[in-house]
């Protein structure tokens, strides 16, 4: 992960997810929502919501929603 301007390269392990409702299928793409733990500096965050997408057989988004 970098910063938005492309510095401080860093890393978060993300953990526990844990799927809300049903997934979403538009066109070649489907979204899984939830929640799951994300590790931060401070020490790990849970219940944070995330989105999951996979584009067909070739691409995955991974959206971690900030507060």
């Amino acid at each position: 992960m970098f910063m938005l301007n492309g510095s401080v390269n860093h890393k978060h392990a993300i953990r526990d997810f844990k799927m809300t409702g049903n997934p979403v299928t538009s066109n070649n793409a489907t979204t899984y929502n939830g929640t799951a733990t994300v590790s931060l500096k401070e020490g790990p965050a849970t219940g944070v919501p995330i989105s999951i997408k996979l584009m067909g057989n070739s691409a995955v988004s991974i959206w971690i929603h900030s507060c």
